[in-house]
């Protein structure tokens, strides 16, 4: 709470809560932590996340649908994405995990969105969501940018930029991905 109070949010989101949750997993995954610490730091930072980021709701704003897709059960880098969206001025619309495409698509279209923000952080099977990222791409209007972030997303970015997604290492590389959906070169991709 004293971080999120004397950094500036975009400093809090980037350098704290993200590498802190990234070492979450890692300590979990390798034994270190048991799944109710994981659990506990989990609930805290999702707190202070959707606080943040469900904020800036108005319609004047262009939308950004913020999701995972079925198979990634981790909401964290969602939240993220979604204080990175209304830092940058645009609108979220937050879905939560496990979304499936059609859904997605749905809604994007229904609520004008300019960018479908996915995170795939932990997945076990990327050719599913590489599967569902290409219904996305299939079912949106070709303007509505796809845009997915996470581990999984760079283990897998030839994949996923083959599927029409951009794909993102970081929250900075999503900010210039929105900015540059905004662009007259936007329209050209």
């Amino acid at each position: 709470r004293e971080a999120s109070v004397r950094l500036s949010p975009p400093y809090f989101f980037e350098h704290l809560v993200a590498p802190f949750m990234r070492w979450v997993g890692e300590e979990w995954h390798c034994g270190r932590l048991g799944v109710a610490e994981e659990h506990f730091a989990t609930a805290s930072v999702q707190h202070a996340l959707y606080d943040f980021g469900l904020q800036g709701t108005s319609e004047e704003l262009p939308g950004v649908v913020v999701c995972t897709l079925p198979g990634n059960h981790h909401e964290i880098g969602a939240l993220l994405v979604a204080a990175a969206v209304v830092l940058e001025g645009w609108r979220p619309i937050y879905l939560g995990r496990d979304v499936p495409a059609r859904e997605v698509s749905r809604i994007a279209i229904e609520r004008d969105a300019r960018v479908v923000a996915v995170s795939a952080t932990y997945v076990k099977e990327p050719g599913l969501i590489l599967s569902e990222l290409q219904l996305l791409r299939n079912v949106l209007p070709d303007e509505v940018r796809v845009v997915v972030g996470g581990e999984a997303a760079v283990k897998s970015a030839e994949l996923f930029t083959r599927a029409g997604a951009v794909v993102v290492a970081d929250l900075q590389e999503f900010r210039d991905a929105l900015s540059n959906s905004l662009g007259p070169e936007a329209d050209a991709d």
